[in-house]
């Protein structure tokens, strides 16, 4: 498949603290990732943390996203 297919897919998770998966990112070497938060819905707003799979675990450049609800 083209990469750009790979480029616009995601993977989600929920987590219960985004900081302790941010601690594990960066003791793996990955620093290149982004948090924010989003309260646009009714319910279930969260933060998120987002980075793209390198081609490390064969995703091809996939964006990986953990939430924790807020």
């Amino acid at each position: 498949m083209p990469s750009e297919f790979y480029e616009n897919q995601h993977l989600s998770f929920e987590t219960l603290k985004i900081d302790i998966v941010a601690e594990k990112l960066k003791q793996c070497n990955i620093e290149n990732f982004e948090i924010g938060v989003f309260k646009d819905f009714q319910y279930n707003n969260h933060r998120w943390l987002e980075w793209r799979d390198l081609g490390g675990i064969r995703l091809d450049g996939i964006r990986l996203e953990c939430i924790e609800k807020i």
